[in-house]
């Protein structure tokens, strides 16, 4: 009697462990996800803003759209050199939508890129003194931070990212 009430509390012991250790790994599971998730978005994020301005047929336009928003971007570059920002991937708007947690990044001639369960992104832009700037023509860095979720909304992770365009006068 004794031996099996011993047995049954192990048992009892051990399954509490393993659904405590279930618990963990799904937990850890919608953090990696998320985790990825951000660095994703942060990485074509960057490389669109780092070959913004690229000009070599000299046509003159200007890396970025007006007006400054801290919540959305538009992006110029003429990656084909005929000189215009007209065909595909050489006009890219990247937006953050805090009321469907998306992160969208919508290029001429594509179908959207869609990144789900960002809870905020922001763009600050920076001049060649490194203070804050409100006008497109001056920005020499733009400072990116984007903040994932898990699904389910119990975990958060920001990722702040200073980009500096290669294409841009720095002076």
């Amino acid at each position: 009697m004794i031996a099996s009430t011993i047995g049954i509390v192990i048992i009892g012991a051990g399954f509490a462990f393993y659904l405590s250790m279930q618990r963990s790994l799904i937990i850890e599971e919608k953090a990696n996800v998320m985790q990825q998730n951000v660095r994703g978005a942060m990485s074509a994020v960057v490389n669109i803003i780092r070959r913004s301005g690229y000009d070599p047929a000299k046509a003159g336009f200007d890396a970025f759209d007006d007006p400054v928003s801290s919540t959305s971007l538009q992006v110029y570059a003429d990656l084909d050199g005929d000189g215009d920002t007209n065909d595909t991937n050489e006009d890219v708007t990247i937006s953050f939508d805090a009321v469907k947690d998306i992160l969208q990044i919508i290029r001429l001639g594509r179908p959207p890129i869609t990144f789900s369960d960002i809870d905020s992104g922001t763009f600050t832009y920076y001049d060649s003194t490194n203070a804050p700037t409100t006008r497109f023509s001056d920005v020499r860095v733009v400072e990116v931070a984007i903040t994932g979720k898990t699904s389910d909304g119990s975990k958060t992770r920001p990722i702040v990212s200073r980009v500096r365009p290669w294409n841009l006068n720095l002076l």
